[in-house]
């Protein structure tokens, strides 16, 4: 859970900087590395682009849009949308939504008693051994005994 939150944590600190510890300039046009000696220009406004994107994945993560949806939406091709997207929150889209997911489930297995593939449902996986295989992958342990675990540390 906590890894989940810090993961939201650094990708906002990400819109700061670019990796150089000096502050992004709102007119400026920054170039990312995409192989040894190729550039992406990133605009301002493509700059904007990818924050609305972060903010349609933060508040649809349970039922993200594709990649070639964002693209359309914001107006970026979706090979410049995947690459400044890791870029500036270090981590690629799959891997945020997934961060989402699971911080958001872990949340809900420690506030609530809704039943395990509820909140599987809730976070985006339909198929309750699909929201345990990754939940599992994620924590280590298996929602049930994240739950019990947090449930005996609150008394």
């Amino acid at each position: 859970y906590l890894e989940g939150l810090l993961m939201q944590c650094l990708a906002v600190l990400a819109l700061e900087f670019d990796g150089t510890d000096e502050p992004h300039s709102a007119g400026t046009v920054t170039h990312i590395p995409v192989g040894a000696d190729r550039y992406l220009s990133i605009q301002p406004e493509e700059r904007q682009a990818l924050e609305t994107v972060h903010e349609i994945l933060t508040e649809n993560f349970a039922n993200p849009p594709t990649i070639h949806e964002l693209s359309s939406q914001v107006l970026l091709p979706p090979q410049k949308l995947k690459y400044a997207f890791r870029h500036y929150y270090h981590m690629t889209i799959h891997a945020y939504v997934l961060s989402l997911r699971m911080t958001e489930a872990a949340r809900l297995l420690q506030t609530s008693s809704l039943r395990v593939e509820e909140i599987g449902a809730k976070v985006g996986y339909p198929y309750p051994g699909n929201f345990i295989s990754v939940f599992k992958k994620t924590y280590g342990i298996t929602p049930l005994q994240f739950r019990r675990s947090k449930s005996d540390t609150i008394v």
